[in-house]
Order: structure tokens, then sequence, then C-alpha cells
């Protein structure tokens, strides 16, 4: 797991922490106001709600702008789809646990330390859903046995993250001299810490890492496909030699002229690339990934856990975008999620481009 993908997580918990704490007072503020100084209701009906909902928004923007880290403009598109949704699962969890507060005060005799920390827990298994529904509804692989996996992941770190907050606190509060209306405010911002932090783990990408087939690996027409054989005219296409771990993320629909030819690259298809072992990309036959009219072994490349590393062999047939930062003399350069990969013949008139990924359960 990549130190960045850490910190971001982190600041994204601390942040909804002050933006719910400082929300949520406000709207006391005025609660107060408007009924003359004595609350109607207990303060747990505005402040887990608020809690909940700025920390769940903020964890499904997070996942979001890591899974498409260059796609600024389609990431807030995908944020506003998803607004409303988060707000409804965010106020539904943040009012359930405010009526468990409510039901455990009066009807058990649970200290007011475990009720807050039962609370905490309820807003962090809140969080840990929406982030997962978010993911679930965008990505492939959504519901498969890996994404079902994925999405307990972020429900149980998402519990656990509040419970152990709850207790964090306790002990530091106790053996700390900070004022008594300091406490409140400091629970939300270690609540924050700890929630980004293990949501982080929860969703860490595997070392498993893909190609996705972009622009210039078209689309299989059935179609035009019958009319190349009924003519005899049949183009030479980009295959892959499927071994091992070494093949398609999820296999073509077997229908069509992928009944014949399972091997064809199309484009939004990912490729599996292992640990270990050299794939070369290239236009000649041998090379594991045939992209037709392109010079032979233009690139190899090799996962080498925790980083992928691609070799040019010829820098002015493959681009990377975004460029690497550091110029290599031997033309070997880390990749990283959602790098744009381009091979091109030297004349410039075909192309085809390949975008990188280093977590495949993300959305695609």
């Amino acid at each position: 797991m990549r130190l960045e993908r850490l910190i971001l997580y982190i600041l994204s918990g601390i942040i909804a922490a002050l933006l719910s704490w400082n929300f949520s007072q406000m709207i006391l503020r005025i609660v107060r106001i408007l009924s003359s100084g004595t609350l109607p209701f207990r303060p747990d009906f505005i402040l887990l709600p608020v809690l909940a909902f700025f920390f769940a928004i903020t964890m499904v923007a997070t996942e979001i702008f890591l899974s498409n880290p260059t796609r600024y403009r389609n990431n807030f598109q995908t944020l506003r789809s998803y607004f409303i949704k988060t707000i409804l699962w965010s106020f539904i969890a943040g009012i359930v646990a405010a009526f468990s507060t409510v039901i455990l005060y009066e009807f058990t005799p649970l200290s007011a330390t475990n009720i807050k920390r039962v609370a905490w827990c309820i807003v962090g298994l809140c969080t840990g859903i929406c982030e997962g529904l978010s993911w679930r509804s965008r990505s492939i692989e959504g519901l498969t046995e890996r994404g079902n996996q994925r999405i307990k992941n972020t429900i149980i770190f998402g519990s656990i993250a509040g419970f152990s907050a709850a207790l964090i606190i306790e002990k530091l509060l106790t053996h700390n001299s900070l004022p008594q209306e300091y406490h409140e405010p400091f629970g939300f911002l270690t609540f924050g810490l700890i929630l980004g932090t293990f949501l982080c783990f929860a969703t860490s990408p595997t070392s498993q890492v893909a190609l996705r087939a972009g622009e210039g690996l078209e689309s299989i027409n059935p179609q035009v496909i019958k009319e190349e054989i009924l003519t005899g005219v049949i183009r030479d296409r980009p295959k892959l030699k499927p071994k091992g771990g070494f093949q398609f993320v999820i296999e073509p629909d077997n229908t069509g002229v992928n009944a014949k030819e399972p091997d064809v690259i199309e484009e939004g298809l990912s490729i599996q690339l292992p640990a270990g072992r050299i794939i070369t990309i290239g236009g000649s036959t041998d090379d594991d990934i045939y992209l037709p009219k392109i010079p032979p072994q233009c690139a190899v490349i090799q996962v080498k856990i925790p980083y992928a590393e691609i070799t040019c062999h010829h820098q002015s047939v493959v681009e990377i975008y975004p460029q690497p930062k550091k110029k290599s003399s031997d033309s070997k350069y880390n990749l990283w999620h959602n790098q744009v990969i381009t091979f091109k013949n030297p004349d410039g008139e075909e192309f085809y481009r390949f975008v990188f990924y280093d977590r495949f359960l993300d959305p695609q």
C-alpha cells in the first residue's frame, strides 16, 4: 500500500471530523436560539446524523478520486450522482444511531461511555456501507466473490474503527488535561484519523494489476465479422497469448467472433498481469500482447510487488501519460494507477491505448 494513499485517507477523515464538528455546533446553536436556550431533543439527533453524513460523503469522494485520479471532471459528475444516495444512507444511519442511544439510555443499565461506543460503531459501520455500496454500483466486479469480500471489509473495518476510536479517546482523555469543552472536538478528530486509517486498509488495492484496453482497440461488431468472412478479407486483430495468470480479468462474452477467437483484445477488456512474469508487447506474433503494424517487442512490463515496471525498447513508439517525472537512461519506469500507455506505429496511422490499473477491483 502506498504512503500517499494512507495520507489521503487520514486527511479525508480529519477534514470530515472538523467539518462535522463545526457544522453540528452551528446547527445546535441555531436550535438553542429558536427554542429559547433549551434543546427540545438530545444533541445526538444532530451530532450523529451530521457526523455520519460528512464521513460518508468524504470517504465516498476519496474512493472515487483515487479510482480515477486523472479524470477530475468525470469524478465530480460521478460524485454528484451519488450525493443524494449518500445523504439518504448517512441520514438513516445517523438517525438509527441517535435512536439507539435514546433506547440504550432509557431501557438498559449501560453507562454513557458504553452507549457512546455503540453509537460511534454504528457511524463507522454506516461509512463503510456507503463507501462499499457506491463502489459496488460502479465496479465491473461488484457482484463477484472478491467484490463481496471488499464490501465486507469496509463494513467490518468501519465498525471496528468506530468502536476503537471510542476506546482510544476514553483512554487519552482520562490521562489528558484538556478542558472539558475540547473533549468533543478532540474525540471527533481522533475518530476521523482512525476511521480514515482503517478504511484505507479495508479498501487497499491488491497486488494484482491489469491493463485495460482503450482507444484503438475497438469493440468487435459480430455483423462486421460476418461480412469479412463472406468477403474473405479478415483484418489482423490485436490478440493476447493467455497463460496461467496472464489472461482477461473477465472473459469476453462467448458470442459472435469471440466464440472462435477468445484471445482477441477488445476495447474495455482488462488483462490481468501476474506478478514476476515478463510480459512483452509488440507487433510480433511471439509477443504476449500482439498489436499489429507496430515494431516487435516495443515494451516489456513486469510486476514487481508493490509496483510494476515498464521497459520501453522503442521510445518513439511508446508514450506514457502522465509522463514519468524522472528520465531513465535505461528506459525503465515505474507505473502507477490510471497511467495511459500508447503504442503507435512509426507513421502514426495505427495506435493502441491501454490504461494501467494496480487494483482491478476498482471501478472501470
